[in-house]
């Protein structure tokens, strides 16, 4: 019989003692800039009321909307 084979740990934790470093710092700043500028841009697309082509206006919103959300859950996965 063929003797079982024994797997090794290919990932293995590290315990971080010098929290915050500087990329961690850069992170947490350009996502915080992220989420005040996009709910910036969303509060003056909303605000913007266009008599012309209402659908591209509606996309351009939920666009806005969308990055808004993504660097919100970005945020929340760093913190």
């Amino acid at each position: 019989m063929a003797e079982p084979v024994v797997s090794k740990t290919f990932w293995n934790c590290i315990i971080r003692t010098d929290w915050p470093d500087f990329l961690d710092v850069l992170t947490f700043l350009l996502e915080v800039t992220g989420i005040l500028f996009n709910a910036l841009a969303a509060v003056l697309f909303f605000k913007k009321h266009i008599v012309g082509p209402r659908v591209s206006l509606i996309l351009l919103r939920g666009m806005i909307t969308c990055y808004l959300l993504s660097a919100t859950v970005n945020f929340l996965a760093t913190v």
